[in-house]
């Protein structure tokens, strides 16, 4: 059986870092302001919250 996204009762945001694209934005991601750049093998943790009233 099918199932909806409507039978799941879960509201999901995706959390994102960075910025939007710069007017003189090459289109390289290696060039791309913000973008976290991490050693082979290393992590880095990020947290986030949120209030909804």
């Amino acid at each position: 059986m099918e199932r909806l996204a409507s039978d799941y009762p879960l509201f999901y945001i995706e959390p994102w870092w960075g910025w939007a694209d710069s007017i003189d934005y090459d289109g390289c991601i290696e060039n791309k302001t913000g973008i976290l750049r991490l050693a082979l093998f290393k992590k880095r943790e990020f947290s986030s919250s949120l209030e909804l009233h």
